[in-house]
Order: structure tokens, then C-alpha cells, then sequence
């Protein structure tokens, strides 16, 4: 004879940790007649699998991130077994060294919380943050917990805290028509600490600009005189930074290398009574030059 049957009634073992069904069944035969015949017995056990299973996930709201940024983790617990929990707990040694309480967690369920970190400096230079959750869920039978864990790892970088700018020659001033070198130093340097890769960009306060790009060192040719801001901007992953350097820019000195004409000599005669003499003159240095001739004669 097959019956069917729902198991509604089981215990649990805390020895072995199961879950224990018994099911006794009982057969009495009665004699031809009506008249008592015989009984029998027989006991038959299960073991139930246990189905408790909890599952958690991790994330972050920044990433990467630097030095004195807090960042918020949240966690996703979710009961994904067939057994209610009575409670949940959480922990996680970078930022929950304690265990806390999540509360109970019915199965099939799940319930979420959140919490800060502060970036430190140590853990921007380490150039990675890593860290675990561990979780685990309470049943209401003695010793039966379910756990999970889940690791996450972000990029960490230094924030930088300045940028200055330097000229060489070192001088607040230089020529027009001349290259002026600049040079931008960024804190903290790297190496020591962790910055990542920090690009430059530069405006010269003339209209000219360049970058972005990795070069510490720009260069630009001022046209004419004036006083000129020149601004750089650093930038890497997790932060920005700028710096201003004001030049004067003058004409450069005027520096004669020649004075020519093209007829050293010129004979006046009649009735030649004049001649063209070309005159060229070749600067050694000289911005923004104009010209003006005395010929001797009473001309210029």
C-alpha cells in the first residue's frame, strides 16, 4: 500500500544536527469469523536535508577614492533558504569590526543596510582597499546557522593638496619672441606617496593654451609686452589642483648685427646728379622693432 504523506511533524537532533522524521506504522489482521488474529509494527526514519542558506552582497558608492573621502559600503543580506532566521548578524573588520544585529529574516526575504568608511592615508598609498563581510543567519533550532562572504576591492589614490609653478631662467620676467619654460611641481610628490597618474594643463593668460597631458614642463612664446597670468591645472583620479604664476614680458633688446648698403661707394657725375643707395640692417635680438634713417643729407 503507497500512501502519500507531508511531513509536518520532525524534531531536531542536536547531536547529529539533522532534522529527524519517524513514522511508525501499525497493521492488525482480524481471523476469519471476527476473531483476533495478530499485529505488527514497523518504524521508519528520515533525515532532512537541511535548507538554510543566506546570501550577502557588497557594494561601494566611490571608487576609486582618496585620502580623507568617506565612502558609504551597502550590504544586501538575503534569506534564500526555505528556514526562517531568527536573527542576522553582520560583520566586517575594515569598517564593522563588531558584529551587528540585522534582525530576524523570514525565508525568502532580504533587508539592507549601509556604512561609512574614511579613507586614510595609508590605505590611499596602499593603492588598493580590500575587505570582507561576513554574515550569518540564526535559525530556531540550536546550532544551526547558515553563512556567507563577500570581498570587494577599490582603487585608492593620494588627493593632491597643491600645485606650484616655476620658470627657467627663475626670473618674473623674460622677453617677447623669446620661449618661456615652465615647470609645475605637484604635493605630495610621487614617489613617496600614491598619486596615480597626474596630468597638466595649462592656460599662458595670452589665449594660448596646452595639455592636458603627463608633462610637468610647457613652453610659450609671448608676442607682445604685457603682464601675463600664467595658470596650471593637476589632475588625477581623485582630485584637483591649481597654481598661478604672473610674468612680465618686455621687448627685447634691441642688438645690431649689421648695417649694410649695397653700394659702398657712389660717383656723381654729370648729369647723373643722384643714386640709389639700399641700406639693410641685420638684428642680433629685438622685439616689435620700427625703423628710422638719417641718411646725413638733410634726409630721414
Amino acid at each position: 500500500v503507497n500512501e502519500p504523506m507531508t511531513l509536518s511533524h520532525f524534531t531536531f537532533d542536536p547531536v547529529s544536527g539533522q532534522f529527524i522524521f519517524t513514522n511508525t506504522a501499525i497493521v492488525t489482521s482480524t481471523a476469519f469469523g471476527g476473531g483476533y488474529a495478530g499485529v505488527d509494527t514497523d518504524v521508519y526514519t528520515v533525515t532532512l536535508v537541511q535548507n538554510q542558506d543566506i546570501v550577502v552582497t557588497k557594494t561601494v558608492d566611490t571608487d576609486p577614492a582618496g585620502n580623507g573621502d568617506t565612502i558609504n559600503y551597502t550590504f544586501d543580506v538575503e534569506n534564500t533558504g526555505g528556514i526562517d532566521f531568527d536573527d542576522v548578524t553582520l560583520v566586517d573588520p575594515l569598517v564593522q569590526p563588531t558584529p551587528i544585529s540585522l534582525g530576524a529574516l523570514a525565508a525568502g526575504t532580504s533587508t539592507s543596510t549601509s556604512l561609512p568608511y574614511s579613507v586614510t592615508i595609508a590605505d590611499a598609498d596602499a593603492g588598493t582597499l580590500t575587505n570582507t563581510v561576513t554574515v550569518t543567519g540564526t535559525t530556531p533550532f540550536s546550532g544551526v546557522t547558515a553563512t556567507a562572504t563577500d570581498t570587494l576591492a577599490i582603487t585608492t589614490y593620494r588627493i593632491l593638496t597643491d600645485v606650484v609653478i616655476t620658470k627657467d631662467p627663475p626670473a618674473n620676467a623674460g622677453d617677447a619672441g623669446v620661449t618661456q619654460n615652465f615647470t609645475a611641481t605637484v604635493s605630495p610628490a610621487n614617489p613617496p606617496a600614491n598619486t596615480g597618474v597626474v596630468s597638466y594643463t595649462w592656460s599662458f593668460g595670452d589665449g594660448q593654451t596646452s595639455g592636458p597631458s603627463g608633462s610637468i614642463n610647457a613652453g610659450n612664446i609671448y608676442a607682445s609686452p604685457g603682464v601675463y597670468t600664467v595658470v596650471v591645472t593637476a589632475e588625477n583620479a581623485v582630485s584637483l589642483v591649481t597654481g598661478t604664476y604672473v610674468i612680465t614680458i618686455a621687448d627685447q633688446p634691441i642688438v645690431i648685427d649689421e648695417f649694410l648698403n649695397n653700394s659702398p661707394e657712389v660717383l656723381l657725375q654729370t648729369p647723373q646728379l643722384a643714386a640709389t643707395v639700399d641700406f639693410t640692417v641685420t638684428l642680433t635680438s629685438g622685439s616689435n622693432v620700427t625703423y628710422t634713417y638719417n641718411f646725413g643729407d638733410g634726409i630721414a
